[in-house]
């Protein structure tokens, strides 16, 4: 999607949220004592609940028969309360835990029979063996780039090696069996490529009616979101003019956008090529131009607020906390949070020191 969790992980969440909730709830429910006790300072976790599914990422493997097993990394807000010592009192608690869910489905028109195998603790050093993350992109590590590359070249492509000029797309696609056609797939344009391995009917966009419409696609084809190499170009000189203007110094010598020499873990010059930033920006070309304008406001709202600061509130816990403000005070269980709290009433109730800081004179409600 561009930034935040994809159309899989979104999908997941609106169309069985009850599932992977109560799998998650029941985890925690039955190993409780090792996830949330404290044999020391609790005697009982009560009313657990799931306040926020926190779903990560997705390891996917494909199955015949249209069916998939993937691993669902998921890091939920646990809400529960307390009972402790002998007359038992009860204090509301939460925590973060960091667990995998097994999951298998069965992919159609639609996921279907999605059921939650299997829950656990996530384990970071667990290799992962499930091929495609959450996108559906085949998972290949820097190390495998080049090498994976120069197979795939050697194969479809061996004239490659003898560097001359440019690699086709159109040639390799068409030696590995696929036609490509360039046309519109949807009116926002966050699409930009889409591959058919089976004929089937599918809505795109039409450009000239300005309308969606329903086609069918021949089997191995691949639809590339491309207008038109103006398009292209305009884009390119409006995107290198805007980044000059910012002062960014930049490399404008790749004209050709099938070179993959700098592709993130690629090496060029000696130098391994990386990422600047993942799950940032505007989704779409057009968001992108829209914001610029508020881009521009921002900036102008911010000169002006260095120029004229507005007034701060005043202080009540002098270099600690301003009038209006939240203070979050947090430690373990039985720490002494709430006395803690109680000394901070009466200090602002007689304008005295908490903590060695100087508390303002106020009324207290409750």
């Amino acid at each position: 999607m561009g930034r935040g969790k994809n159309r899989f992980l979104l999908y997941l969440e609106e169309n069985f949220y009850d599932q992977i909730y109560n799998s998650i709830k029941f985890y925690v429910i039955k190993n409780r004592k090792e996830l949330i006790i404290d044999p020391n300072d609790l005697v009982a976790v009560e009313d657990i609940d799931v306040e926020n599914l926190g779903l990560m990422s997705a390891w996917i493997d494909s199955k015949d028969d249209s069916r998939i097993e993937f691993d669902l990394h998921v890091n939920p807000d646990i809400s529960y309360v307390e009972v402790s010592g002998k007359h038992r009192d009860r204090e509301a608690n939460g925590t973060r835990l960091w667990l995998t869910l097994s999951c298998k489905a069965k992919v159609e028109d639609e996921i279907k029979g999605f059921f939650v195998s299997n829950v656990d603790q996530f384990n970071k050093d667990t290799k992962q063996t499930k091929p495609l993350d959450e996108y559906m992109v085949p998972c290949i590590s820097r190390s495998e780039y080049e090498k994976y590359a120069n197979e795939m070249l050697g194969k479809y492509y061996p004239e490659a090696a003898k560097g001359d000029g440019p690699i086709d797309p159109h040639v390799i696609a068409r030696r590995m069996g696929f036609t490509i056609i360039e046309r519109s797939i949807r009116k926002d344009r966050n699409v930009f490529g889409q591959i058919y391995f089976d004929e089937c009917t599918t809505t795109l966009f039409n450009d000239e009616n300005d309308t969606e419409e329903e086609i069918t696609i021949p089997a191995n084809t691949i639809i590339i979101d491309a207008r038109d190499k103006k398009e292209y170009l305009e884009r390119t000189e409006f995107l290198y003019s805007y980044l000059k203007e910012k002062g960014l110094d930049f490399d404008i010598q790749n004209k050709d956008e099938n070179r993959m020499s700098r592709i993130p873990g690629a090496t060029r010059n000696g130098k391994e090529q990386s990422l600047l930033g993942v799950n940032i920006g505007q989704l779409t070309y057009s968001d992108w131009l829209e914001s610029l304008n508020e881009e521009e406001l921002i900036e102008d709202n911010i000169s002006e607020m260095v120029k004229k600061p507005p007034m701060l509130a005043p202080e009540i816990i002098e270099g600690v906390l301003r009038k209006e403000h939240k203070l979050l005070l947090s430690d373990t269980s039985k720490s002494g949070k709430s006395f803690a709290l109680i000394e901070l009433s009466i200090c602002f109730a007689e304008g005295l020191k908490f903590l060695g800081f100087q508390c303002k004179k106020v009324k207290l409600y409750t």
